[in-house]
């Protein structure tokens, strides 16, 4: 209101100052009818500026508040796109987390392989085997005890002897070149076989003899690899009796 009352203000100077000027433009002896005709004129020119002017304030008006309306839309737009992306960079860290939950979990449940022979520890003891009369001794079924709480990869098993010995007629066993200095002999069990956590499989039995004089005694190894950067172990001792 106080912007339209200056220029209210302004009109009305400017109305008065034309009618001094008209009034001082009348020569003396004009006629009154001519006076009132120019004052009615003068005063249409002051409704017309002043119509002018009050377009002119709607035009801004309006103009403002356009201006203002895209301001605060902008503004709703910038605030949902914050909104969304904290959102979105929340759900992803969820995500992660949760991830590495599962693999931390999956990393603790690991598997643990115990060597067993006739169900108990094989390593480090003594076993007696009987021999036929073709020389042919008979390495019975070796379990492998899953007792971690997690899956092995696939397992192969490496058996050894201190002696030379020859393979027979084997279940699934074959020849292989030992990398054990103390055990010339080797041989190699394994297949894409993955034990659960908490279970027991058995390996199969070995048929074997001496090419030359039987020995009285020998040392056996077995080594079992199923995927981890350790591996199980057995050193047991063989005696061999006719």
């Amino acid at each position: 209101m106080g912007r339209r009352g200056n220029f209210e203000f302004s009109v009305a100077g400017l109305s008065k100052e034309i009618l001094i000027t008209a009034m001082a433009d009348i020569e003396p002896g004009h006629e009154h009818a001519n006076l009132t005709q120019r004052l009615a004129i003068l005063e249409e020119q002051i409704k017309g500026s002043q119509n002018l002017i009050d377009r002119h304030l709607r035009v801004i008006t309006v103009t403002f508040s356009l201006v203002a309306a895209v301001i605060i839309a902008a503004g709703l737009v910038l605030s949902g796109m914050a909104i969304y992306g904290k959102i979105e960079v929340g759900t992803a860290t969820r995500e992660l987390e949760r991830k590495f939950e599962v693999l931390a979990g999956q990393a603790l449940k690991a598997p643990v392989l115990k060597i067993e022979y006739e169900e108990a520890d094989l390593d480090r003891r003594a076993l007696a085997l009987a021999v036929d009369t073709s020389g042919v001794f008979r390495l019975g079924e070796t379990q492998l005890n899953n007792v971690g709480d997690g899956a092995t990869s696939n397992v192969s098993v490496r058996l050894y002897f201190s002696q030379a010995i020859e393979m027979t007629s084997s279940e699934n066993w074959q020849r292989s070149r030992s990398s054990e200095k103390d055990f010339p002999s080797a041989f190699f069990w394994g297949g894409p076989y993955a034990i659960g956590p908490r279970e027991k499989w058995v390996v199969d039995k070995f048929l074997g003899k001496a090419p030359g004089e039987l020995p009285v005694e020998m040392r056996g190894k077995i080594k079992v690899f199923y995927g981890r950067e350790q591996h199980a172990e057995a050193t047991f001792t063989i005696r061999l009796a006719k």
